[in-house]
């Protein structure tokens, strides 16, 4: 899901809110290797507020 999301977000030339996701994501993922529960806490809180940060920043840094 989250390479769908990021690709759509590359189709409609939002690369700000892109590179965001796959940063979250990567940064997770990073941490999820050293710390499994230290990783599923984050993805909690990606899952439930993620969206806030990512319309942040397609409102105040991706050009339409």
């Amino acid at each position: 899901m989250t390479l769908a999301t990021i690709g759509n977000d590359i189709d409609k030339g939002n690369y700000c809110t892109a590179g965001t996701r796959a940063t979250v994501n990567l940064g997770i993922a990073g941490i999820g290797t050293v710390c499994a529960p230290c990783g599923f806490a984050l993805s909690i809180g990606e899952a439930t507020l993620g969206n806030h940060l990512y319309n942040y920043v397609e409102k105040n840094f991706d050009k339409k």
